[in-house]
């Protein structure tokens, strides 16, 4: 064999069953799946559960609740297409930042019109 052959620096068979020194710190990439989903569907189920009970607090018709939450699904809707435009313009951390600026803004400015009597009057 030559010293470029890639069979020289394979780790020994261990035939004793106990993990060799490079498995052990190794994570199975499929551990990581059911906490993608979760990462997944927290801000999903935070966003459409809570603004139902947000709306009743704020005394809402069932009729305005069902249309209000109904527009909420849309940017899950059409995340195929906003999607390609984020790895396009600019990178995801400024991506991140901005969005999360405006949803900052948008969070304060629905909190502060909250405390109006008559905040869903239109």
């Amino acid at each position: 064999m030559s010293k470029s052959d890639p069979l020289i620096n394979m780790p020994a068979a261990n035939t004793e069953g106990k993990a060799t020194v490079e498995q052990r710190g190794k994570v199975p990439p499929g551990i990581f799946i059911p906490t993608l989903y979760f990462a997944e569907g927290l801000p999903y189920t935070i966003v459409n559960q809570m603004s139902v009970v947000f709306y009743k607090n704020l005394s809402a018709t069932n009729e305005f609740i069902g249309i209000a939450t109904s527009f909420l699904y849309i940017p899950w809707m059409i995340k195929f297409l906003w999607a390609p435009f984020i790895d396009m313009y600019g990178t995801r951390r400024s991506w991140i930042l901005v969005s999360q600026a405006v949803l900052a803004a948008l969070t304060t400015s629905l909190s502060a019109l909250a405390l109006f009597p008559h905040a869903l009057e239109i």
